[in-house]
């Protein structure tokens, strides 16, 4: 989630209890919620990344940088924006690198790479075991979001033994504070390019970083958060039961990913048009913000809340 949504926190606190991935989310959403939080941190399956053909760079040659995930537009928590300036600023000084993307929406994005002289490649989403090969295609892993819980894709990266250049954010912060990769501030183009530089042209730094991570994901193997997980399912049982004054009795409710993803797209689209006002874009902003006023996913009162904040944008420029 983003820290303007929230909603999100809304509709989370009419639950037993919260449970966050990352512990910068912790002392926030304390802030803004009576409903008891619960740490636990995000995990993989290592083993599911074991025989990947993985190619490390060894200083010759294309630069490969990779970026994964669905994308609604340029503005928006992953900061594209940022991203396409860091690979601006390594194209102005003649670096050989190419962004290898992995997901839906960047199609959406092809002409603006292209204006910037951006050299891509973008391979959809068809299937976990496809998207994984995406990983044998990639010299270094970039994450430039604002916020995360994860993000996941770094976390594979790291079971890959690629290297990591990342926000300070989610789990990424957790996961390369002792090696791995490289942290920076976000927004920071300055810092990200630096960085990027860093392991493109010290290969052996690289490759320290690259036999790092390795052995820093495994922390976060799914054997090892299962006592994590199971403290979770027991807090949130208690406080059910105490609350209910009754036994619980487990129920299935499954909720397809893809369908949950998609709710969340039209969430991101909601921050992008705010974005897209705020710079003066009102044609593009309006054209954006349609997706999620007029979603069946989304109740009455937020399209309400979102129509308010609009308006006081467009007064506030004018």
């Amino acid at each position: 989630m983003c820290k303007e949504e929230f909603q999100k926190i809304e509709e989370a606190s009419k639950a037993t209890l919260i449970h966050v991935v990352a512990p910068e989310w912790l002392s926030f959403i304390r802030q803004k919620t009576n409903t008891p939080i619960f740490l636990a941190s995000l995990g993989i399956n290592i083993e599911s990344f074991k025989g990947r053909k993985i190619n490390l760079y060894h200083g010759e040659g294309v630069f490969k940088i990779g970026m994964m995930g669905s994308y609604p537009g340029k503005y928006n928590r992953k900061r594209l924006d940022v991203a396409f300036d860091v690979l601006s600023e390594l194209i102005k000084k003649n670096e050989n690198v190419e962004l290898i993307l992995q997901g839906n929406g960047w199609e959406n994005l092809y002409e603006v790479m292209e204006s910037l002289n951006i050299k891509y490649t973008h391979f959809r989403q068809t299937s976990d075991k496809n998207a994984h090969k995406f990983f044998e295609k990639i010299h270094l892993y970039l994450c430039t979001s604002d916020y995360e819980g994860g993000p996941l894709p770094v976390l594979e990266a790291m079971a890959c033994g690629i290297p990591v250049v990342s926000t300070d954010v989610g789990m990424a912060s957790v996961a390369l504070s002792k090696g791995g990769g490289i942290l920076c501030p976000r927004g920071n183009i300055k810092a990200i390019t630096k960085s990027i530089l860093i392991l493109k042209n010290n290969n052996k730094q690289y490759l320290d970083y690259a036999n790092q991570t390795k052995l820093l994901i495994k922390s976060f193997d799914w054997k090892q958060q299962k006592n994590s997980f199971e403290e979770l399912y027991r807090s949130a049982i208690i406080l059910w039961e105490k609350k209910n004054k009754r036994s619980w009795r487990f129920k299935e409710k499954k909720t397809k990913a893809i369908k949950q993803r998609k709710k969340e797209l039209i969430y991101d689209s909601y921050r992008e048009s705010i974005s897209l006002f705020q710079k003066g874009n009102f044609k593009q902003g309006l054209l954006i913000s349609s997706k999620f006023l007029f979603s069946s996913k989304v109740d009455l009162i937020r399209k309400k809340m979102m129509l308010y904040r609009i308006l006081r944008i467009i007064v506030k420029t004018k």
